[in-house]
């Protein structure tokens, strides 16, 4: 996950006018060789705002339903 967020800072800074990434995810970035500041610093540097939604909590009251 911060590894394709520094992908996307190179690529939008590129980019006139404003400019977000929504980001939808299930858990915790376990892969990434880039650590969280790292990725934020370069979108920030980049001027793009991260939006991020978590469904692990939907995931979980799925589970605790199904019980």
């Amino acid at each position: 996950m911060f590894d394709a967020g520094d992908g996307h800072g190179d690529r939008m800074s590129a980019i006139e006018g404003r400019k977000a990434i929504l980001l939808i995810t299930t858990g915790v970035d376990t892969f990434s060789k880039l650590t969280y500041d790292q990725t934020r610093k370069k979108l920030q540097e980049a001027g793009v705002p991260v939006y991020a939604v978590s469904l692990t909590a939907m995931q979980q009251e799925r589970m605790m339903l199904r019980r």
